[in-house]
């Protein structure tokens, strides 16, 4: 990477004493007004993320451990309370040591709850799961969010503090539940949601402290469209080191949960694509899901040569792993990046990664736990490396793509957020602005999981919504599982196709069909078609007089979903009395649409 150095800064050393950060005020000069992924604040955002995520890790391992009565239960139960103390010397460096230890009071019952919460689980004592239960849903997300409440002087309020902890909680049990009860899709479903969300539970401090201390981060902001790019590949990374161990592991086990790992692995790779695809095009996207698909099919083989004993295979994958991936993919990202992240730094990291993923399996594999626990704390920071270094390569390559509108001068204090946990769309994406017709709908959508944004920190309000986007959005919104749903047997879905999980659902529902033999995922939703499904999916009926629209007949194909809607005042015509029902629907009319219609059940 020309003119940048791959690291992550480590919290204990960015953040020690105030004086420290202090220092670093010349490298972050208030002339330089290029968009940078590493400024105090984003470091410290990135740090407490990568942190929180690490914590929700060894939870559900504690958990689900001593439910199977594991021989590394111990060795995990260490490492949570590692990273406990990890998080605690995290709170020392900013409030002190009186702050740190009544941290460090509340923190301690939630790992000794994790560790009940797998005897409860295995015991099938419901008395005990329910106490359990409690302690971890309301005794701590209590304590806790009051702490940070006035920790940070408001700026993370309490009861937000409080509900995002709930949730994270929550988040824990769901993963442990399903892991035991076998359902093992919905499972990693609740680890990815429950992964993610620490690094949204990141952002919400590390904006709350930065906005209390403003001095101490040099007057730079956590929330910036880079350090949203450096937060969303470094939390993809993440997960994606945790799929590759989970998947080989349990090839090499032959365990029941093998196949929801691979798919896992393979949903999260197609997330990565899509993320590419929004920076560098489809045609980019292309080149790098040729690339990596090799990767994460090494990654089944090494477990597979593992549980066969064949030493021949395994060196082969290794080999795979270690020089043809990295090289293949390091040269890709020379080449897309413009030199921004050279082939050979990019190879060596990928190298490094590659390795902490053979490490982690070889060593459990032989029952050296600690050594496994070790390479896997290792590897989890690497890819926080790797994300550092492609983000910031790709910042410096699209500045503008990056820029703030305004940059703070240090002269004023930040802007106080109104909701840390729940920010707003003109925080999260450069495309939206504060007057935007759409913000508050696109806002919750967001806030709630429903909806997405593109990995360069846009909304892309205008586009249009194609259907695939539709079949997820519409999932998630009616909070369908996905788990055991029949193939829907679209000729253009693949078996690993990324969203194929949200067609098969919506046709399983009756909610979204196809074309024949064919979905036409790439579609887009026009407003007639929107209409129906809203009807399908919300079990609208139609209410009161007919609509009147002067394109749209009593015998046209989607009359009663268009009525529908109208009459429940979710939709309208233009002021010309037509309704244009072939007119495409963008990302924007369509988030205003779920979210009102969301609105409306609740108050039904």
């Amino acid at each position: 990477m020309k003119g940048k150095r791959i690291l992550t800064v480590s919290l204990a050393a960015s953040m020690l004493v105030p004086s420290a950060a202090m220092a670093a005020d010349n490298s972050e000069s208030k002339d330089n007004m290029e968009p940078t992924v590493s400024t105090s604040a984003a470091d410290l955002r990135a740090d407490l993320s990568r942190l929180l995520a690490s914590h929700f890790e060894y939870q559900v391992l504690t958990a689900v451990k001593v439910y199977q009565q594991a021989d590394d239960a111990e060795m995990v139960r260490e490492k949570l309370e590692e990273n406990a103390q990890q998080i605690t010397t995290a709170m020392e460096s900013i409030y002190g040591e009186e702050g740190a230890s009544q941290f460090a009071d509340i923190f301690s019952f939630q790992y000794e709850d994790s560790s009940e919460l797998g005897m409860a689980l295995r015991n099938g004592n419901m008395d005990e799961r329910e106490e359990v239960k409690d302690q971890l849903l309301n005794d701590f997300p209590s304590e806790l969010g009051g702490f940070l409440g006035t920790a940070t002087g408001g700026n993370l309020p309490a009861d937000k503090a409080e509900k995002a902890l709930r949730a994270h909680e929550q988040d824990v049990i769901n993963v442990a539940k399903h892991f035991v009860n076998g359902d093992y899709e919905e499972a990693y479903a609740a680890y990815d949601e429950g992964y993610k969300h620490m690094y949204t539970i990141g952002g919400a401090l590390s904006s709350g402290i930065v906005t209390q201390m403003p001095e101490m981060f040099n007057h730079t902001e956590a929330m910036t469209p880079a350090a949203d790019l450096r937060a969303s590949f470094n939390q993809l990374l993440g997960l994606h080191f945790d799929y590759q161990v989970l998947t080989a592991v349990q090839e090499s086990q032959n365990a029941d949960g093998t196949e929801a790992a691979r798919e896992q692995l393979e949903a999260n790779a197609g997330e990565m694509v899509t993320a590419v695809e929004s920076i560098y095009g489809e045609e980019g996207a292309a080149q790098f899901e040729e690339i990596f698909s090799s990767q994460y099919e090494d990654t089944s083989g090494l477990g597979n040569a593992i549980e066969n004993n064949d030493d021949m295979q395994k060196e082969e994958v290794k080999d795979s792993l270690l020089m043809d991936f990295p090289q293949e993919l390091g040269m890709f990202l020379e080449t897309a990046t413009e030199g921004n992240l050279s082939a050979d730094t990019a190879e060596s990291v990928l190298n490094a990664h590659e390795q902490d993923v053979i490490d982690v399996v070889e060593s459990y594999v032989m029952e050296d736990y600690e050594m496994a626990y070790n390479s896997f704390d290792e590897g989890g920071k690497r890819m926080s490396t790797i994300g550092t270094a492609l983000s910031g390569a790709i910042v410096t390559q699209m500045p503008d793509m990056f820029a703030q509108e305004e940059e703070n001068d240090g002269s004023e204090e930040p802007e106080k957020p109104q909701d840390p946990m729940n920010p707003s769309a003109v925080d999260m994406y450069s495309d939206i602005n504060a007057d935007f017709w759409a913000v508050n709908e696109i806002s919750h959508l967001t806030n709630e999981n429903i909806i997405k944004g593109y990995m360069d920190g846009t909304f892309r309000p205008n586009e249009p919504i194609k259907r695939v986007q539709a079949a997820k959005i519409i999932t998630g919104a009616l909070d369908l599982s996905t788990e055991n749903r029949p193939d829907a047997g679209f000729d253009d879905i693949s078996s690993d196709y990324y969203g194929k999980a949200y067609i098969d659902t919506v046709a399983d529902e009756g909610i979204m069909m196809g074309h024949g033999d064919e979905f036409n995922p790439n579609d887009t939703l026009t407003r007639a078609q929107m209409a129906v499904v809203l009807e399908r999916a919300f079990g609208f009926e139609a209410q009161g007089s007919d609509a009147s629209f002067t394109d749209i007949s009593s015998d046209y194909w989607a009359h009663d979903g268009i009525h529908a809607v109208v009459s429940a005042g979710l939709a309208s015509g233009y002021p010309d009395d037509t309704f244009r029902p072939g007119n495409e629907t963008t990302r924007a009319q369509f988030s205003v649409f779920i979210s009102n219609t969301l609105d409306w059940m609740e108050n039904q």
